[in-house]
């Protein structure tokens, strides 16, 4: 999820970017499985090697107690 600031001319620039989880429940309100994602192109590729990478990166820093 990108946020911008806009001028009054227009001109929008990002000023900050969010990942979010999301986690499917089951009627019971508890995490369930879902069908993994089918990762196609070469895009896609390179966004899911770079959330592995946050996802470690936070592991780390969590560790660290960072």
């Amino acid at each position: 999820m990108d946020t911008y600031v806009e001028d009054l001319k227009g001109i929008r620039k990002v000023v900050n970017r969010a990942y979010l989880v999301l986690v499917a429940i089951d009627d019971n309100g508890d995490p369930t499985e879902v069908p993994r994602l089918i990762i196609e192109s070469e895009s896609e590729k390179a966004e899911w090697q770079a959330g592995e990478k946050r996802y470690a990166l936070r592991k780390k820093r969590r560790k660290e107690g960072y």
